[in-house]
């Protein structure tokens, strides 16, 4: 064979390597990716539900949703941090740890009081799993490639949060312990999987602790105020937040438990809205292609609105089923629109800041707004306050979408002008 056939050849293996050491890489993020969400929404489907049974105030539970957004803001940026080292698999691993211990003690939770720990827990696992996994993710690949990575990534995290609240709602029959018992086994699945991820390397070196720190805050702030693509981020992520997991979510399992629907059910109408959402979810590539994310996050925070205003006015299991597949059909585009957003806005080293921007304003929304919905259902109840927040919500939307694409547009031109 001539030296050049042996180039041709040697240049063939090495591709051929390549593109099974990235399928392997995207398998073991599917496999997290569906673990994760599976632990996450036993969590938030069974946790209210539980709060709930204990006869809990709507002001507490909302307080008790706010806990793990107070991880994310204090704890956030030097987890994000770590996914510029090359201890990011170690950190994925740890991941599923902390999702265990949370599974465990959520379980075992018999007060208010005794639903903080595992909340903690969790704020702590969710900036931890979503910063390095999806900063592994960018990675990978470019381009109509990411898409589809996104893509794949995504409709698992749907397949996990559909999973997680059916399973979860039918062994609760036998206590919650049961309940909450498949979390360990998402832990251990996605623990297995993080080991199997590529050794990562370290983009940056620090000089010592006080300089990973001060570097990791004084990066977070920069991500914070300096990226156009993260504010615009930062709004549609506490709009959409705000109704798939405070109104679309903790108080509408509230609601459901009030007239009457048992924990299966309820946890049915969740797993049937991301069962949608997943399957929606995989067409994501080719409607990207068609119409930009941003025009997507905007419209899915108007249908959810409107659809979320109806609830007050539905008591039936098929009525409140209907609205939770409409939701999911809202729902479906925003994961993987957002994840474009942060993915494309920011260099490598700071993209999983960009993905912690957006996460906190996911649990700040929460933290925020979960106690102040609670208030108001307890002073006007839900027939007043749905309506009107859908009513705010939709003409927040329109104002987001038209100062996102304005800014968007700006930036083109500014581009544009240092090109030429």
């Amino acid at each position: 064979m001539t030296e050049r056939g042996i180039r041709v050849v040697s240049s063939s293996m090495d591709s051929s390597k390549a593109e099974r050491s990235l399928k392997r890489e995207v398998h073991m993020l599917m496999v997290m990716s569906f673990a994760f969400p599976t632990f996450q929404g036993l969590a938030v489907t069974l946790g209210p539900l539980l709060m709930a049974d204990m006869g809990l105030s709507k002001p507490v539970i909302g307080l008790l949703q706010a806990v793990p957004g107070l991880l994310v803001v204090m704890l956030g940026a030097p987890l994000a941090q770590m996914a510029n080292t090359r201890w990011r698999r170690e950190t994925l691993i740890g991941t599923f740890v902390l999702a265990g211990l949370a599974s465990l003690l959520y379980g075992q939770a018999r007060t208010g009081a005794g639903l903080i720990l595992p909340q903690l827990l969790m704020g702590l696992a969710t900036p931890c799993f979503f910063g390095n996994m999806l900063a592994t993710s960018f990675r990978l690949a470019a381009g109509a490639k990411q898409s589809g990575i996104q893509g794949k990534i995504t409709a698992f995290q749907g397949l996990g949060y559909f999973i997680g609240p059916l399973l979860g709602g039918y062994l609760s029959k036998w206590g919650y312990g049961w309940g909450f018992s498949p979390g360990l086994l998402c832990a251990l699945v996605g623990l297995l999987a993080a080991a199997r991820l590529s050794a990562a390397v370290d983009i940056e070196t620090y000089r010592g602790i006080r300089d990973f720190l001060g570097g990791a805050y004084a990066r977070y702030f920069r991500v914070l105020t300096h990226r156009r693509a993260v504010w615009i981020g930062l709004a549609f992520v506490s709009l959409s937040s705000f109704q798939l997991y405070v109104t679309g979510g903790t108080f509408f399992l509230v609601y459901a438990s009030l007239i009457g629907l048992s924990t299966l059910q309820a946890a049915g109408l969740m797993s049937s809205r991301e069962l949608v959402s997943a399957v929606v979810r995989l067409g994501f590539g080719a409607l990207s292609r068609r119409v930009p994310p941003m025009v997507q996050l905007g419209m899915a925070v108007i249908l959810g609105a409107l659809v979320l205003s109806a609830l007050p006015f539905t008591s039936s299991f098929w009525g409140l089923g209907l609205i939770a597949l409409i939701l999911g059909v809202a729902g479906a585009v925003v994961p993987p629109a957002l994840n474009m957003l942060a993915g494309a806005s920011a260099a490598p080293q700071e993209q999983s800041f960009a993905i912690l921007c957006l996460a906190s304003g996911h649990f700040m929304v929460q933290t925020l707004m979960a106690p102040v919905i609670g208030l108001a259902l307890s002073a006007f109840d839900y027939g007043v306050t749905y309506p009107l927040v859908g009513l705010v919500w939709i003409g927040l939307a329109l104002l987001a979408l038209k100062w996102g694409l304005r800014v968007m547009h700006r930036q083109e031109e500014e581009e544009l002008g240092n090109v030429a």
